[in-house]
């Protein structure tokens, strides 16, 4: 899982080049996937984050 993150310029880039080619998804296509995603994704993130958590005046570094 190691892709290389996309910035700015080039997600602008590689939006213009699927609206050229008629490849762009409608606008609905892009918001069903962003939302299938988050429905998937955003419990375990939500997990992860309070597995991370620590008790207040756990963190031995901010005392000092």
């Amino acid at each position: 899982m190691s892709e290389k993150k996309v910035g700015p310029s080039d997600f602008k880039a590689e939006a213009e080049r699927l609206h050229a080619a008629g490849k762009m998804p409608s606008l609905e296509d892009l918001l069903g996937a962003v939302s299938e995603t988050r429905k998937e994704y955003a419990p375990k993130i939500l997990h992860a984050r309070k597995l991370g958590e620590e008790p207040e005046g756990g963190d031995d570094a901010s005392n000092s």
